[in-house]
Formats: structure tokens, C-alpha cells, sequence
């Protein structure tokens, strides 16, 4: 009896990828029908979900995009937003930046980001508190 490895999300969302490069929408749509039509047979309908994920940043990683979000009291200008791209860009060594903007009161000042699963706080409220921890 021959032994079937399971093939991982990761492995089924790069095949994808590798299989879409080049194509136009319509020959897209067919790879992905043909594609559905192999997690259905091999009994592995229910990774889409994981395999839509991992298809999502394994382009990313492919097309030197990164995610970052930065959270501020207020909007960022459009300078300083064009300025915060540019830094991520060159640290990162990446082509784009999707920057996701969001505001918090509660960090009082300063902000707060995060790129891939690093952060980086500069908030004043968790300054506060680590002034308030030191005095203690």
C-alpha cells in the first residue's frame, strides 16, 4: 500500500502561485477552478481557508511587498505617511509597503507600529508606564 503525504497549505498556495505567473484573468480563473477541483478530490477542501492565507503572503513575499500598520492619535500627513513608507522600504529591503492607518486616543502621543511581527512602540502613554513602573 503506497503511503500519500499530506501536502501543506504552504506547499498548495505556492503550486498556485507558480501556476498563476503570467497568465491572464481568464486562464487565472481556470487554474483556480482546476485547483479547487484537486482539494476536492484529494479530500482536502477544508485547508482553503489556510491555503487563501498563505497564498496571500507567500505573493507577498514574492512581489518584496510588506505589511505594516501604524497607529497615531491623529491621521498622518500625506509627507510623513510618504516618509514612514520610505523608511519601512529601505529597512526592509522591500519594493511596497501596505501601511494600514488607525487612530487610538489612548496612546496620548507618539505611535505605535508594526511590520511582519515586529513592534515598535513610541507611544506616550507606554512611556507613562514605564516611568510609573520605574518610580514605584
Amino acid at each position: 500500500m503506497a503511503i500519500m503525504k499530506k501536502i501543506s497549505p504552504q506547499k498548495y498556495a505556492q503550486a498556485l502561485y507558480e501556476s498563476v505567473q503570467g497568465l491572464n484573468k481568464s486562464e487565472v480563473d481556470a487554474v483556480v477552478k482546476n485547483f479547487i477541483k484537486v482539494l476536492i478530490k484529494k479530500n482536502n477542501l477544508k485547508l482553503v481557508n489556510k491555503i487563501v492565507l498563505e497564498f496571500s503572503r507567500y505573493w507577498q513575499e514574492q512581489e518584496g511587498i510588506i505589511e505594516a500598520r501604524v497607529t497615531t492619535v491623529e491621521h498622518l500627513t500625506e509627507s510623513l505617511r510618504k516618509e514612514l513608507e520610505k523608511q519601512i522600504k529601505d529597512h526592509y529591503q522591500v519594493n511596497k509597503v501596505s501601511l494600514e492607518e488607525a487612530q487610538s486616543e489612548d496612546l496620548i502621543g507618539g505611535f505605535r507600529l508594526r511590520v511582519a511581527d515586529q513592534l515598535l512602540d513610541a507611544s506616550l502613554s507606554t512611556r507613562l508606564d514605564l516611568l510609573r513602573e520605574e518610580l514605584k
